[in-house]
């Protein structure tokens, strides 16, 4: 069940100038975005939203038993921004190493 739920069934096209908390391209797996990031060295499932006050990001690695949970209390570019750097910190200092 995980692996399927956890495998690309769409292929979403590129978005210009997403709304916070929506990727801008990527795969779509039930629930999961799968997206590459230039940090990583594979394809991370993702899952991120925003009810415009708030922003909330999960990464996960399923390959390395690894994931991360960043959340927010406020919305917005910024928020989603910083989100997004910490996420990236996170993973890069405490993911796996390859």
């Amino acid at each position: 069940t995980l692996a399927r739920i956890h495998r690309s069934h769409v292929v979403t096209p590129p978005i210009p100038n997403p709304v916070p908390g929506t990727p801008s391209e990527g795969e779509y797996a039930l629930g999961w975005g799968i997206a590459k990031y230039d940090w990583a060295a594979r394809p991370l499932l993702n899952h991120n939203g925003s009810n415009g006050r708030m922003i909330a990001k999960i990464l996960v690695d399923t390959e390395a038993d690894f994931a991360v949970v960043v959340m927010t209390n406020a919305g917005g570019k910024q928020s989603e921004a910083s989100a997004g750097a910490v996420i990236r910190h996170l993973y890069e200092t405490y993911g796996p190493k390859e």
